[in-house]
């Protein structure tokens, strides 16, 4: 039986500073289950930081082309819960901070998702530079 690769074991190992929250949270929301904790492990071994957010930037890229979500499945999950659709739609993690600078900024589900696919790799910090 194969050992579970933890949050804490990546961190420990990859020895990343405990007080790299943008890099911890990045694992946490990427990595979500053993196959892909323990493949990025495999390759982030040995590397420096700014090769370990280039590994976890491309696992980012990976999810969103695949994900094929349509305009009105989004819509449908936004009305259930916007925050965790959105961190789906953008693969990352939205905090409360981020989401009152999205309300903030007036932009609907659907100007988001409409400048989602035109820039689909953009974070939402940058999707909101478009409000």
């Amino acid at each position: 039986m194969l050992k579970q690769v933890t949050i804490s074991h990546i961190l420990n190992v990859l020895e990343i500073n405990p007080k790299a929250y943008e890099l911890i949270a990045q694992i946490e929301f990427l990595l979500r289950t053993d196959e892909e904790r323990s493949r990025f492990l495999y390759e982030a071994i040995g590397r420096d930081g700014k090769e370990i957010n280039k590994i976890l930037n491309n696992i980012r890229r990976d999810k969103i082309s695949c994900n094929c979500i349509s305009l009105y499945a989004f819509i449908a999950e936004c009305e259930h819960d916007e925050m965790l659709a959105i961190e789906s739609l953008l693969q990352e993690r939205i905090t409360e901070a981020k989401y009152s600078k999205l309300k903030q900024s007036g932009m609907t589900p659907i100007e988001l998702f409409s400048i989602h696919k035109r820039n689909p790799f953009a974070r939402l910090m940058g999707i909101l530079l478009y409000a």
